[in-house]
């Protein structure tokens, strides 16, 4: 988080609202649960995105197999929290649990933000050809 926040400082995000940035760290707390017991060890996929006149080439699902595989390998699960409109790419690319909104409930920062469903490839559902 440290390296995330200095990084943040010398390459500032010109695609967010600067008021929304940090939505997410602030939001955090709400459902870290999520992330603890068997789930504490985890791929998370975080900032995955895509130049738009690259889009439906595969580079997105080429990103996710990537993070899969390296979850496999480790026998750990994957997790990713969808962005408004990517849930069906986030299922048609393996992950078969939905766990919810990170922004559901009163006050969570992330709850004025579109998307943010929970999504989790656990490690017993890894087989060969699995990760697509």
């Amino acid at each position: 988080m440290l390296f995330n926040r200095l990084s943040s400082l010398v390459y500032p995000n010109r695609a967010i609202d600067p008021s929304k940035e940090d939505v997410f760290e602030r939001g955090f707390p709400y459902f870290a649960e999520l992330w603890s017991g068997p789930r504490a060890e985890t791929w998370y996929l975080e900032d995955l995105a895509v130049d738009p006149k690259y889009h439906g080439r595969g580079c997105g699902r080429k990103l996710v197999r990537w993070g899969l595989e390296q979850a496999a390998k480790e026998g750990v699960c994957a997790s990713v929290i969808s962005a408004d409109g990517k849930e069906r790419f986030y299922q048609r690319c393996g992950f078969d649990v939905q766990e919810g909104r990170a922004g559901r409930g009163e006050g969570i920062p992330l709850s004025e933000v579109a998307g943010g469903l929970i999504f989790w490839k656990e490690p017993d559902n890894y087989s060969k050809g699995d990760v697509t």
